[in-house]
């Protein structure tokens, strides 16, 4: 019964869809049955799930001929408590738009902008109707003619139509709706905030509904009705204070230096394979949590950056399987990582009116997750961390890791067992193939190790194709960004992963082939970035609007596109996506296609977040050669200095990582350090200049001016001096380059001016001429 539950909740709407489709002739949950009864699927000819379907709004439960103990009333109560208000009269009105003038619903409202209500500063963007295949951002616009048509949601329906007798379990289900009802609205009352889209609401009540149930099973609590549906509003208050749920928050510490600190001539691969391993590593742990407890990736509210959002069931069996997962992951870190990573939890009990506002437990929560954090190991962990290492005979340093183990030939050079495997991952990463990562009991060669709540070691491959999948009990399949069609078993999860060159035939790139491929001058552009206030903004929430299900949509548009649109954003552009989730992103390539994303990534975040939300960055340029571990460290020097820009407003980019970083105290943080809108006025200035120049001396342009490098360094050098003569000497120089063609007279105006004007002004000359250097040197 556990898993009907599951599947009811993420099934009592379908019918929207359906009705959307198909014209308004009957009341949605009545659709839906009708819908669901159509297929061969023996998962929905189950009269339980039908039910729930069918009876899922009070004008139906109350004259349903069912037992008290049926779990349509707790489906019924989860769909209010997602919904976070009760308006189930409007609901079940919303077929009378075709038999009537009441213009109450709008059947091609289209969904709105969950980024609408942050802040005070109101906003009215909306999406348009379509499916995930595309993997382009769907940019949210403000357009009062856009509509969500008929035509688009019969090609929605024709996709689940096609797919829906695959399902197998509720995984499988939770994708395909999540393919198809992304930006389908939940309710189309033009009364209310239609910010909550169809898949986030079902997604949701599954989640709260499986909680409820495993909460009344734990506590012999058969009487759903008088839990869930009793007229008796002081006892609906009553259990509506009662804590049926535990929020639970994960964050895993270490990730940084375990992805940078490295040395290896297999950087590029050694990077984005522990990368992925981190990323996977949370999916893992939450999978092997959920499964634990019988429970779907419903209950996942957010996952990404090494941090993650879980709605568990507040029973002993939840608090139990939660304090096993801290101490087995982190006993496994000691065993492999020594005090590398660390995985903390912090839990809070949470009633249904909690969920309804959840800023309070919000709160709560990060305080006892910072509480977790300062108080890592128990005495038995501590005294193993002492004792690790006292035999390392026969052992050497790998040359990647630095840990002492037994060492295997790779390539150049010998690594540990661990390095080996993740270089082998890491062939999968920076080459174009389609592959599934496999979880299973079974060690093979190459094989990683990964933690598990169990006495039996499970391990990651990869497996290149799909063929010969099975539905084993203890495998798991997982496809990175690939929706599985047909093959329902496979768990999608997104992931940043793009590696330039896309072709098949074309080798993986290293370091060095990306500062090949540089213009002008051959270095390594290395980009750094995060959310500004993203913290924040989760605790201030969204005021009066402040449901468990906005943020939880929140989360999922910000992972979405760190994790799969991101990807597009990089397309046909020399890079590599080393890190990308939650807020944080890391990307190496060609220096000149890295500083082209940066400024093309920040316009898309703010298009995408309706201008709600902002991003700093820090660029650095280094030679391939350069220590992967000192490129991040000083990028997230720079992505520091951008965060206290701006009074602190941050919204900005500092540049050039090799710039005085000799010593801390040494570094002129206010040197290259720009909000993004100047950034934008030195690349229109860099353009400016180069439009009126030419920069070699053999190409010989009769109607340009011919700027060498010696010349533009001493222009350099004169911008950066604070001697009084400087402007003379400016002036002179530029006087000392005459020559007829009208292009002079305005580069010496253009030039001459932006001296004049101030500091800033210098700072952005200063910088549009360092580019240019960096586009011209050979």
């Amino acid at each position: 019964m556990k898993e009907k539950v599951i599947y009811a909740g993420l099934l009592h709407d379908i019918g929207k869809l359906i009705m959307r489709a198909e014209g308004f002739n009957k009341n949605h949950s009545a659709m839906g049955v009708e819908y669901l009864e159509r297929f061969n699927n023996e998962l929905f000819k189950d009269k339980n799930i039908l039910d729930c379907i069918k009876y899922h709004h009070a004008q139906y439960l109350k004259n349903a001929n069912i037992e008290n103990s049926h779990i349509a009333y707790i489906v019924y109560e989860a769909d209010n408590i997602a919904a976070g208000v009760d308006r189930r009269k409007d609901l079940d009105n919303e077929h009378i738009e075709l038999k009537s003038k009441w213009d109450k619903f709008d059947k091609t409202l289209c969904l709105s902008s969950v980024f609408n209500n942050i802040s005070n500063n109101k906003t009215d963007f909306i999406y348009k109707l379509r499916a995930m295949d595309d993997k382009s951002p769907n940019y949210p616009e403000v357009d009062k003619n856009l509509v969500a048509p008929k035509e688009q949601y019969q090609n929605l329906k024709i996709w689940i139509d096609k797919n829906i007798n695959s399902i197998k379990n509720p995984n499988s289900l939770l994708q395909l709706l999540e393919s198809t009802m992304n930006f389908i609205p939940s309710s189309t009352d033009k009364t209310q905030i239609a910010d909550i889209s169809l898949y986030d609401h079902s997604k949701l009540t599954g989640a709260i509904a499986s909680c409820m149930y495993q909460y009344f099973e734990e506590n012999n609590i058969t009487d759903y009705k008088e839990r869930c549906f009793n007229n008796n509003k002081s006892s609906m208050d009553k259990y509506r204070e009662e804590n049926y749920f535990r929020l639970v928050s994960f964050d895993m510490s270490g990730i940084q230096n375990f992805i940078y600190t490295i040395a290896s001539k297999n950087a590029l691969k050694s990077l984005r394979a522990r990368s992925f391993y981190l990323e996977f590593l949370m999916e893992h742990i939450q999978d092997e949590l959920l499964n634990s407890l019988e429970l779907s990736r419903a209950n996942i509210l957010y996952s990404g950056g090494g941090h993650s959002y879980l709605l568990l069931p507040n029973t002993k069996k939840t608090i139990e399987a939660l304090n096993n997962l801290q101490k087995s992951v982190n006993n496994w870190f000691i065993d492999n990582f020594s005090t590398e990573l660390y995985l903390a939890y912090g839990d809070i009990e949470c009633s249904s009116n909690d969920l309804i506002d959840s800023r309070p437990k919000f709160k709560e929560l990060s305080k006892k997750l910072s509480k977790s954090k300062l108080q890592r190991y128990t005495n038995e962990q501590l005294e193993k961390i002492f004792t690790l290492n006292k035999d390392i005979n026969n052992t050497r340093e790998c040359p990647i890791c630095k840990k002492s183990s037994t060492l295997y030939k790779s390539e150049e050079e010998e690594v540990c067992e661990f390095c080996q495997s993740l270089i082998e991952l890491g062939r999968y990463l920076v080459e174009p193939k389609e592959f599934v990562i496999v979880v299973s009991e079974e060690k093979e060669k190459y094989s990683i190790e990964l933690p598990t709540l169990s006495n039996n070691k499970k391990y990651l491959k990869v497996k290149v194709n799909k063929d010969g999948l099975t539905t084993e009990d203890n495998k798991r399949y997982y496809a990175i960004n690939n929706f599985s069609s047909g093959d329902y078993y496979v768990t999608n999860i997104w992931m940043g992963d793009y590696c330039f060159p896309n072709k098949t035939d074309c080798p993986a790139y290293t370091f060095e082939d990306y500062a090949k491929e540089s213009e002008g001058i051959k270095r390594l552009g290395v980009f750094r970035a995060d959310v500004d206030n993203l913290g924040s903004t989760f605790t201030k929430g969204f005021g009066d609007y402040s449901s468990i299900s906005r943020y939880a949509t929140l989360s999922r548009l910000l992972n979405m596109f760190y994790k799969r649109y991101i990807n597009s954003l990089c397309k046909d552009k020399k890079l590599a996506i080393v890190y990308s989730g939650g807020d944080d992103v890391f990307v190496l390539g060609a220096w000149n296609d890295v500083l082209k994303f940066s400024k093309e990534l920040r316009d898309a975040f703010r298009k995408y977040t309706c201008e709600k939300l902002t991003l700093s960055a820090g660029v650095g340029f280094f030679t391939s050669n350069y220590p992967i571990s000192k490129m991040a460290e000083l990028t997230g020097l720079l992505e520091d200095f951008a965060k206290k820009n701006n009074d602190n407003k941050k919204d900005s980019i500092a540049l050039f990582g090799e710039n005085g970083t000799r010593k801390d105290k040494e570094i002129k943080t206010e040197q290259f350090v720009f909000t993004w809108d100047e950034f934008d006025e030195i690349l229109k200035l860099q353009k400016d200049i180069e439009e009126k120049c030419y920069f070699d001396e053999d190409e010989k342009v009769s109607d340009k001016v011919f700027l060498s490098t010696g010349l533009i360094y001493r222009l350099m050098t004169l911008i950066n001096s604070s001697e009084e003569i400087s402007l003379a000497r400016f002036a002179y120089t530029l006087a000392r380059m005459e020559n007829k063609s009208e292009n002079y007279t305005k580069l010496k105006e253009l030039l001459y001016d932006k001296y004049q004007k101030g500091e800033l002004e210098r700072k952005k000359l200063l910088t549009a001429l360092n580019l240019i250097v960096y586009k011209n040197r050979k």
